[in-house]
């Protein structure tokens, strides 16, 4: 067996319609719809090339702070930009961009963490050359 690469993270979304128009308004694009038997749709939504994530609803009966991943790292190229991006779509703040530098393992990097429309985490990871 060979690992071929990334195909998707799967985000639990108590309302997948908003969910995919926050994932639309950071850029993302919608390449998979899948209709569900309960009238509601399933999104494969592309961030990047390789990077795709899946908005369904919670498989476990959860209601509430259902998103069923630790956070998901988008690496953009302005995290400050991201940032804002992704406030005027409906995001909530716990850290704004990071004025300094930071490193992770041998990458600079500055990022910014945000909670989607569902409370998922998400960390805009801008590389520094």
């Amino acid at each position: 067996m060979r690992v071929m690469g990334f195909n998707h993270i799967a985000v639990d979304s108590m309302d997948t319609e908003r969910s995919r128009a926050f994932y639309e308004a950071l850029g993302g694009k919608v390449i998979v719809r899948i209709p569900q038997p309960d009238g509601t749709t399933n999104y494969h939504i592309q961030l990047a090339v390789g990077a795709n994530i899946e908005i369904q609803p919670p498989k476990s009966g959860k209601t509430s702070e259902c998103a069923g991943w630790g956070h998901l790292a988008i690496q953009v190229d302005n995290c400050k930009e991201a940032y804002e991006v992704a406030i005027k779509a409906g995001a909530t703040a716990p850290r704004p961009p990071m004025d300094v530098i930071k490193t992770m393992g041998s990458q600079q990097i500055k990022n910014a963490i945000v909670f989607g429309p569902d409370g998922e985490k998400i960390e805009f990871l801008e590389l520094v050359y």
